[in-house]
């Protein structure tokens, strides 16, 4: 009888958990884009490419182009085919700097941020940190 008992105990704990993992997977997912298309889709239509990017989470990748600092805060900025004009991706303060210091330029590297807006023709995203391909 015990351990009846406990075998199920242990299975209504295990569909509580599956019941956990079901409602974590319907939770939104960042939505993945290219810094190619990100600029892309900015150039087309900014109106449009804030409703789709801005205050949302996406994740950005391509080939670094740069890695810089302006003030105390650093960036990082995608070869897209433009000279300039470049979006910028710009690091979470939280982000360890061991995250970045590695980096160089030619790395391959994808990003999580929070889609921000374009000035003057330069789309941005902020809170950007380092995510495993």
């Amino acid at each position: 009888i015990l351990f009846a008992s406990i075998l199920t105990l242990g299975l209504v704990g295990c569909g509580k958990k599956n019941a956990k993992d079901t409602s974590k997977s319907s939770q939104k997912i960042a939505q993945i884009v290219s810094a190619e298309e990100f600029l892309k889709d900015y150039k087309q239509n900014a109106i449009n490419a804030d409703n789709k990017y801005k205050g949302k989470e996406i994740e950005v990748f391509g080939e670094v182009d740069e890695i810089g600092s302006s003030g105390s805060r650093h960036y990082i900025k995608f070869k897209t085919g433009e000279v300039i004009d470049n979006p910028t991706f710009i690091i979470s303060r939280d982000a360890p700097s061991s995250m970045f210091s590695n980096l160089k330029k030619g790395d391959f590297l994808n990003l999580k941020c929070i889609g921000s807006s374009s000035f003057a023709g330069m789309p941005s995203a902020t809170d950007c940190v380092k995510k495993a391909f």
